[in-house]
């Protein structure tokens, strides 16, 4: 695989690509409630 995350096939890169931005989704999701929840505790 390259760097840009294109293969020989279409599945790999779009699969690690959608993998990737659930993952960035995640952790602000987490980070957006762990502010919350500092600013609630406070």
């Amino acid at each position: 695989m390259n760097e840009n995350g294109t293969g020989s096939k279409g599945f790999p890169s779009l699969t690690v690509r959608a993998l990737f931005s659930s993952a960035v989704v995640n952790v602000l999701m987490i980070s957006i409630a762990s502010s919350q929840l500092s600013r609630t505790k406070y």
